[in-house]
């Protein structure tokens, strides 16, 4: 291989290599501590077998904090980054695959929120909300977590297995969660009417390779001048729907807060404000405090190369490449 980045499976990558339907029945009948030791297991094999994915993933994380931390501490928050990736698939298996009684159970009794009055005076204004979020933490869990609360949820999303869209659908048919298919759906019709019946429409917003960017307007990124994502945007003007940015942050004990955050506090103020650029700046403080809870330092690695601010080496130009712009907002891959 040496570093060319080519996958050893070929198309199958890390997230389908991971739900192997073996892994879904171990997953499932195996107590937490061990299910998750075993994933993380199989993650490490992969990377062992890829080792260009690895590298995109180090250098990214080497040209972010470079200067912020002494090398060594680099690759100890490498290391925490690589085992945070293999930690969300073991919680997306959670998901849709764990007994239901016992998910529920560990919902209410591992996660707590923080400042939910916020996601509820939005709500009481009757345009529905969208709720922002990013790949981070547990974010696998947020749809369930709301839903057990009673808030009626909509979330975009592509399914990378059949196996696990059935799932998925099966899940949210007791909890109230609508799932739209961004592969078979009208994603903006669909997102209008969901707001419309005064639900909260989740997406993400940190899926690059989705962005439809202003032609006019940059934002800094993780030190680089960036583009930024209009579809928010084009959203939230077409129907004047609050929006509320949103994280699910894993504790060092096993518990989680899923906290809010007020995006449109600086709107009537701030001219030439972006929904993205906020949102995207209040991602940004919660990567560089906890590294190791991001998962898209891959796809980062690629689109700081595309805005060159990192060299376009061997390792990345194998480990694939951003897609054109889609029209549809950010979502969750599944």
């Amino acid at each position: 291989m040496k570093g060319t980045g080519k996958r050893i499976f070929g198309k199958v990558g890390l997230s389908r290599f991971l739900q192997w339907r073996v892994n879904t029945c171990i997953v499932r009948f195996l107590p937490l501590a061990l299910s998750r030791a075993y994933l993380c297991f199989l993650g490490c094999i992969y990377y062992v077998l890829n080792k260009g994915e690895r590298k995109v993933i180090e250098n990214t994380i080497a040209a972010i904090f470079e200067g912020r931390y002494h090398p060594k501490e680099i690759k100890r928050i490498t290391e925490l980054a690589i085992k945070g990736i293999f930690t969300h698939y073991h919680e997306k298996l959670l998901n849709a695959y764990a007994n239901y009684k016992w998910l529920r159970s560990f919902v209410f009794q591992n996660i707590r929120l923080r400042n939910q009055e916020l996601l509820d005076a939005a709500l009481k204004k009757g345009r529905g909300v969208i709720l922002v979020t990013g790949h981070f933490g547990a974010v696998e869990l947020m749809p369930l977590t709301l839903a057990l609360r009673n808030y009626p949820l909509t979330m975009i999303v592509r399914f990378k297995t059949r196996r696990l869209k059935k799932a998925l659908l099966e899940r949210a048919k007791p909890c109230g969660v609508r799932l739209l298919d961004a592969s078979t759906e009208n994603i903006t019709f669909a997102a209008l009417r969901t707001l419309k019946e005064n639900r909260i429409l989740i997406t993400e917003c940190d899926e690059f390779d989705k962005w439809r960017t202003y032609k006019d307007k940059t934002t800094v990124f993780f030190g680089v001048n960036s583009p930024v994502d209009r579809t928010l945007d084009a959203l939230q003007k077409k129907y004047q729907s609050p929006v509320i940015f949103a994280l699910l942050k894993r504790g060092w004990n096993g518990t989680y807060v899923l906290e809010f955050h007020d995006i449109n506090k600086d709107k009537e103020t701030k001219r030439g404000f972006s929904i993205t650029e906020r949102a995207l700046s209040i991602l940004e403080n919660y990567i560089y405090t906890y590294p190791e809870q991001w998962y898209q330092w891959k796809q980062a690695g690629l689109f700081l190369r595309m805005q060159g601010a990192m060299g376009e080496t061997d390792e990345i130009k194998g480990a694939g490449h951003l897609s054109s712009p889609h029209p549809v907002f950010a979502s969750s891959q599944t």
